[in-house]
């Protein structure tokens, strides 16, 4: 080296990055991948929220079914169980008609002062309890699937005439919108001739 001349150490320096060099911000790629996460993310929240969505309105399409089987059933055994029986009758008998699918009797009140008819019959889907004083029909359930009313006497053969009606069993189906079937069966002893 030259007298006088000073020995500069010089060093390289690496190339500086964008955020090194005071400029903010994303790549294509990486704008590309936040993308494509998000949007994964997205279509499955989407379809858990749905699917949880149809669970709920499902659930409670099975809950409604369920309570107007119940509250139908508890109606018809209550009015049943204002049958009276009494074996040794040979006329004047609570049951006007009784058929598989309806029934129609007597139903006294005010010991025996006021006299209602009632009528429990089926139209279509709809299930019906009928009075003639008031006058009045009432659909208990619009969702009649089948029902099916047998009459038993107290030995549990089947009853032949109306003096020897002890018991009746009420099957009942109700069916939701979605075509599913729900089924009760309900034994209703009727009351003594007093």
């Amino acid at each position: 080296m030259a007298r006088g001349m000073k020995h500069v150490a010089t060093t390289l320096t690496p190339a500086l990055s964008p955020r090194e060099r005071g400029q903010d911000g994303f790549t294509l790629i990486e704008m590309v991948m936040v993308m494509v996460i998000l949007g994964i993310l997205g279509v499955t929240l989407s379809t858990l929220l749905s699917t949880g969505v149809g669970a709920f309105m499902a659930g409670n399409k099975v809950a409604d079914t369920l309570s107007k089987l119940r509250l139908s059933s508890e109606r018809i055994a209550r009015e049943l169980r204002t049958v009276r029986r009494d074996p040794a009758a040979t006329t004047d008998f609570d049951f006007l008609s009784r058929t598989p699918t309806s029934v129609q009797f007597r139903r006294f009140e005010n010991n025996g002062v006021t006299v209602t008819t009632v009528t429990l019959d089926t139209s279509g889907t709809n299930l019906r309890l009928a009075y003639n004083t008031p006058p009045g029909t009432f659909t208990l359930s619009d969702q009649l699937g089948s029902l099916a009313l047998t009459y038993w006497q107290q030995d549990g053969t089947a009853a032949t005439s109306d003096a020897n009606v002890a018991f009746v069993v009420i099957e009942l189906s109700l069916t939701d919108s979605n075509g599913n079937s729900y089924p009760q069966r309900t034994r209703v002893a009727l009351r003594n001739r007093q």
